[in-house]
Formats: C-alpha cells, sequence, structure tokens
C-alpha cells in the first residue's frame, strides 16, 4: 500500500478527512489534495450543526461515534460549540430517543408540550409555527462547528503530516488508452496530475466532471438517484438585535416550510439555513442533461434570487414569528451532490481501474472526524460489507414518496 500514489479531488468534509487518516495509515504513501484557490462547495460555510439525531440508526450511530472526536481531540475542539437542539418535529422525535437507545447510548433530552415550548428558552418560540407538532424535542448533547475553520485546519494537518496541497480547478478525470482506468486529472491549465488511485470528492460538481472526463461511456455517469441540489442560507443583518441568540439553542423545524438557524457568537453571524432544495438542469455538450452548479465564479453562490430568499425569510417567520425583529442578508446558495436514498457514496466505480467517488445527503460535518476512516476502509477493501451495500454506487431507484430531501424544483426559472 505504501507504494500507491492517490488524487483526492476536493477538499471539503469527503476530501479533508480522508486525505488526512490516508496520510496517517500510510505516512509514505504519495498523496495529493486538489481544490480551486476559492473554496466554495457547501462545506466551507460559517457554521454547521453537529447533532446524532438521525430517523437512520446507521447515521445516528456514526454521529456518536464522532461525538467525543469533536469534544477531546484537538484537531477539531477548538471549533466546536455545544448547545441544546430544539426539534419542532411532527414525526422523528420518538424515532431519535429510540435510535439512541439502540446503539446503547441515553440521550440526554427532554420533550415539551407546544405550551411548555412557547414559554421555554426565555420565549423565543412562543410565537412558532406549531402546525402539526404535538411534542417538541430537545437533545442537550448537541452541538454546532465552525465550518470553514475546522476544515481548514484539518488540512492543514493532513498537509503538515506530508500532504500535498494543489490550488486549481480539475477540469477532466484522465484515463488509460482503454479508457477503463483512470490514471490522474488534467487541470483547468492544461497540466496533467497522475496517481494510482483517483478519489472523487468534489461534491456538486461530479456529474458536470464525469460528462466532460467520459461523455462516451454511460457506465460513468452519475444515475438518476445522484444529483446536484441548491440549499439556500443567509444571517440575521447588522440592524438585528441578536443579543437574545447568543446563548440560545439551536433550533430546527421540520414542518411547514422547513428550515433553522444556529446562535451567533462574537465572531460568527446568527445563521439560518432552508431545508428546501433546488435543480439546476442544463444540456450539456455530450448531449447529456445534468444538473449542475451555475457557470461563473464561485458558481456564482451571492446571486440568491429574491423568491428564493424569500422562501428563506419565510422560513425564519415559522420558527420566530412575524415580529422578532430579525431581517436576513448575505444569502448564498450553497450545493452539493445529494442521493434520492439519503445515503452516503462511498463506493468504488469503475470496469477495472480505481475511480472512487463519495457523496451524501445526510449532512456529513458532524461526522467529520471518522468519515476518512470509512473511505480508506473502501479503499483497502475492508469496508463493512452492510456499509458497502448502504454505500454503494448504483443504489436502487425510489419512488418520489422516498425522495424527502431529493430536489425536484428547477433554481432557474425563480
Amino acid at each position: 500500500m505504501a507504494e500507491e500514489s492517490y488524487i483526492i479531488v476536493g477538499a471539503g468534509v469527503f476530501g479533508a478527512s480522508t486525505a488526512l487518516y490516508l496520510i496517517n495509515k500510510y505516512p509514505s504513501a504519495s498523496i495529493t489534495l486538489i481544490d480551486r484557490a476559492t473554496k466554495c462547495g457547501a462545506s466551507w460555510d460559517w457554521n454547521k450543526v453537529v447533532r446524532s439525531d438521525y430517523p437512520d440508526k446507521l447515521y445516528t450511530r456514526l454521529a456518536l461515534e464522532a461525538r467525543d472526536l469533536w469534544a477531546n481531540d484537538p484537531i477539531y475542539k477548538p471549533y466546536y460549540h455545544a448547545s441544546p437542539m430544539v426539534w419542532i418535529s411532527g414525526i422523528y422525535p420518538t424515532v431519535y430517543v429510540e435510535n439512541h437507545r439502540s446503539a446503547g447510548v441515553e440521550p440526554n433530552f427532554e420533550m415539551f408540550t407546544v405550551d411548555e415550548a412557547r414559554n421555554a428558552f426565555g420565549g423565543l418560540f412562543k410565537d412558532a409555527d406549531y402546525e402539526g407538532v404535538n411534542k417538541i424535542y430537545v437533545n442537550y448533547d448537541s452541538g454546532w462547528a465552525e465550518a470553514k475553520d475546522v476544515l481548514d485546519n484539518v488540512v492543514a494537518a493532513a498537509v503538515s503530516a506530508g500532504v500535498k496541497f494543489i490550488a486549481c480547478e480539475v477540469s477532466a478525470v484522465v484515463f488509460d488508452k482503454s479508457g477503463n482506468r483512470a490514471t490522474g486529472v488534467r487541470t483547468q491549465a492544461g497540466d496533467e496530475v497522475s496517481g494510482t488511485k483517483v478519489i472523487l470528492c468534489n461534491g456538486a460538481g461530479l456529474p458536470k466532471l464525469m460528462a466532460d472526463s467520459a461523455p462516451d461511456r454511460d457506465d460513468f455517469q452519475p444515475g438518476p438517484n445522484i444529483t446536484a441540489a441548491a440549499v439556500i442560507t443567509g444571517n440575521a443583518s447588522p440592524d438585528s438585535d441578536i443579543s437574545r441568540f447568543m446563548a440560545s439553542p439551536i433550533c430546527s423545524k421540520e414542518t411547514g416550510l422547513m428550515g433553522g438557524y444556529i446562535p451567533p457568537t462574537k465572531n460568527t453571524p446568527l445563521k439560518f439555513w432552508s431545508d428546501m432544495t433546488y435543480k439546476n438542469t442544463v444540456n450539456h455538450p455530450s448531449g447529456r442533461t445534468i444538473s449542475a452548479p451555475p457557470a461563473g465564479n464561485d458558481n456564482n453562490q451571492w446571486a440568491v434570487p429574491e423568491a428564493i430568499s424569500r422562501e428563506l425569510e419565510d422560513a425564519a417567520v415559522g420558527i420566530l414569528g412575524p415580529d422578532s425583529g430579525i431581517t436576513l442578508c448575505d444569502f448564498r446558495v450553497c450545493w452539493e451532490l445529494t442521493t434520492a436514498s439519503e445515503d452516503y457514496i462511498i463506493s468504488s466505480r469503475s470496469l477495472r481501474g480505481p475511480l472512487h467517488r463519495n457523496s451524501r445527503v445526510v449532512p456529513f460535518l458532524q461526522i467529520l472526524p471518522i468519515l476518512g476512516k470509512y473511505v480508506v476502509q473502501m479503499l483497502d477493501g475492508a469496508l463493512d460489507p452492510e456499509l458497502a451495500t448502504r454505500w454503494a454506487w448504483n443504489q436502487p431507484v425510489l419512488p418520489p414518496g422516498g425522495r424527502e430531501l431529493y430536489p425536484t424544483r428547477e433554481f432557474k426559472p425563480f
């Protein structure tokens, strides 16, 4: 294994964690991590929730595995903020509790009635929209992380251990003459970087990269269950009074217009997010139709249509009520790769050559401290068969009812 040379495309959560785990396990290996100089993927954000509440037992277990590292590992601990998390949800609270217990962990939680929730936490949620909700679940062992800063620190740790970082844009995967083996990547400047294993962690850019790289190969293209999707975030404006939020819990609302917020610190904003997703269907020169982030610098991430920003504002009203005094600004489009099954993809996908792809729908920053371990297990052929099945490239096609967060609306008409 020490003679392998690895190219990792994308320095987000998957790429950064994989680079660090690879270099720690194989310190004599050649490992190159490539990402554009200005990182604009969904992972590179002000802050992200770190939680263990999932309706799926597997992801509950993984999040619990990572939680100790967030709290204790010097790579992650400086960027982690413990915080209660309030769930305004009509479906999942009892499932969250059961999944913790099935993992052998008793959750530190409380269930509020709607009236109790209105009066809790200084009355922050007294005017929330509770339609369809009977109980409000609060997990006191949740938190959030300074996403960009912790990713910078993971990349720095990997580079310090021997990973080579190249700041550039990858334009194509390079194959050998047979077309069956990935041998490296080509940059937009025309340079080639060679390696025996190519690991694609470039998120929403994957469908376009593969269409550019192998336009005549159907077997190398993402299937109908994998697409680039956008979610919207925004921050409280400078003229908003956020003082009462400084010690507030995180909140996630899973009814009506779904979304949530993360409390501010003196250095980070009061951030809101929406769980409504969008796709951006484009016609590729190969004749394929794919969803891809808009062309332009940094995926035009700051160009948020007014109708979409209003949806986020309406989601904020559903949490805080119409008279909260909070207005939003700094709207951002966060593009990510999603799957209809809401599973990761940690899978080898090629005829004979080592081309590996990673994706996600289940939010993954909270599992940053351990994700690379599972990618390395996949590369070594040692991934647990159950996980290999769940995270396979050729996941089964799900009916529309199984695609809760899979995008159905087009971004462009807005």
